[in-house]
């Protein structure tokens, strides 16, 4: 019962509930709860033979919904409601011929009326309560409560039964999608005057081409399109028709398309970008408009070409946003291309022997705007340079070291020119991540522990790693 560690390390599920407690669900080690504000995390867990308080059905946790109290909690072995320190369990009784099937539950989606809706192992379900869909477990005794076949009737025509619903939509139309674990894509319609429901199956034939079966993550990108993600690509549907639009999958030779074809999840932020998780290939991300990833490679045929949409060099170490938006561009060994988006690459910073306004290193790792328009930039071995975008002219500020990140603070004295730690040496190394607090105070983070710089001082205080103390750092390496 570590409450400065989460439970296990294969995490399953994830939900940031209202109150900014971010639940973590794993595969064997049941539920963590992490609060930001203290880094303290509470375990919720099944132990055999016990009965309710702080009790899971299972210790495999599949997915989370949060109604309007409470929080829904969906195991191999149950559905969990968890609320002021009690767990409640639903789950089909041993007499039921499926019941190990209807028990194993793969995803929740709370619709927009409240109601709550449960895939399994064994199709489709919704929380009611004499009858009528229930909002909150607490509006009804929970003894009351039961989850109800939706389109998941034996031997119905259309019917999920026996079907794992791997993943939920309800789209803008007020209708459901269904993804369920063999079959690929179910929608479902429901009439709520009269509690019947439609359902038609998505097949192949359907289609321009084939929609895999293994869809992990949905999503409605924008009024017009529902984005699949599957284990074989991204399918793009018409969100009035359900046809499909496109099959996005990775080609290296085209510009724009995935990077991996293995998708796990999609996440749509509220800037209209769509995050991509990949099983292997990392995230990615794209406007949902454009179905489109931007990519800018190194053509060597034109490295040296001002007015070419690619770039100068194929290591992007840094990149920086300047006020009249175009990039600038820190590369591993060609100093900085400019891009304006419109005209591709115009232009450039490069080394150029002596000339003491030139850029004194061509590998540029951090770059930074001040408020006064001039371009902090750092190298990786001559230190520290401030840019004058009017001039061109750089100057050397310090160092010969490595200057891996900046910070622009808010008071221009903040930082001296040449920083000491507490044993009396420059800090030129390197800097992983820096922060300033409301206080004033500059925060660092590098490979020998954590430093603190005060307002006015000229050196940090370190904190280290020190087993004989448990208020210490956990290790010296500090990322962010």
């Amino acid at each position: 019962e570590n409450e400065n560690s989460i439970a296990g390390d294969f995490i399953s599920a994830l939900k940031v509930a209202r109150d900014g407690r971010v639940w973590i669900g794993t595969l064997g080690d049941g539920v963590s709860i992490l609060d930001p504000a203290t880094a303290r995390v509470r375990h919720l867990r099944h132990a055999k033979g016990s009965v309710g308080k702080n009790n899971l059905a299972d210790n495999n946790i599949r997915a989370f919904a949060e109604p309007k109290v409470g929080m829904w909690i969906g195991t191999d072995a149950g559905l969990d409601y968890y609320r002021d320190g009690q767990v409640q369990t639903l789950r089909a009784p041993p007499s039921q011929a499926n019941a190990a099937a209807v028990n194993f539950i793969r995803s929740l989606l709370i619709d927009r009326n409240g109601s709550l809706w449960v895939g399994s192992n064994d199709g489709l379900r919704r929380l009611i309560t004499k009858n009528s869909p229930a909002s909150v477990a607490a509006t009804a005794r929970f003894s009351d409560l039961t989850l109800s076949p939706v389109a998941s009737e034996v031997g119905r025509i259309n019917s999920v039964a026996g079907q794992g619903v791997n993943a939920l939509l309800q789209l803008r139309d007020g209708t459901f999608l269904l993804a369920t674990r063999l079959h690929g894509l179910a929608h479902l319609s429901v009439e709520n005057s009269t509690g019947t429901n439609q359902i038609r199956r998505i097949l192949a034939a359907d289609q321009v081409s084939p929609i895999s079966s293994r869809i992990q993550s949905m999503l409605q990108a924008n009024p017009d399109e529902v984005w699949l993600a599957t284990t074989a690509g991204l399918d793009v549907l018409d969100a009035r028709t359900l046809k499909l639009k496109h099959h996005w999958t990775n080609n290296p030779a085209i510009v724009g398309t995935l990077g991996f074809d293995a998708i796990g999840a999609l996440a749509l932020d509220p800037s209209g970008t769509v995050w991509v998780g990949t099983w292997g290939g990392g995230l990615e991300k794209t406007l949902a408009q454009n179905l489109a990833l931007r990519t800018l490679r190194l053509d060597p045929d034109t490295a040296d070409v001002p007015g070419t949409r690619g770039l100068s060099y194929a290591d992007v170490h840094s990149v920086l946003e300047l006020r009249d938006k175009r990039l600038l561009i820190g590369t591993g060994g060609n100093g900085i291309d400019i891009l304006d988006r419109k005209l591709g690459r115009v232009d450039g910073f490069r080394v150029k022997l002596n000339d003491a306004h030139a850029l004194g290193d061509g590998v540029v790792i951090a770059l930074k705007q001040a408020a006064d328009g001039r371009v902090w930039v750092g190298t990786q071995s001559a230190g520290l340079f401030h840019l004058d975008l009017a001039t061109r002219h750089f100057t050397h500020v310090g160092g010969t070291g490595a200057v891996s990140n900046l910070l622009i603070a808010n008071a221009p004295s903040v930082i001296p020119e040449i920083v000491l730690d507490t044993e009396g040496k420059p800090v030129i190394g390197q800097l992983n991540p820096l922060a300033q607090d409301h206080a004033g105070r500059i925060w660092a983070g590098g490979n020998d522990g954590l430093r603190v710089l005060s307002p006015g001082a000229s050196q940090f205080q370190i904190m280290r790693h020190n087993p004989k103390r448990k208020n210490s750092l956990v290790h010296n390496t500090v990322y962010g």
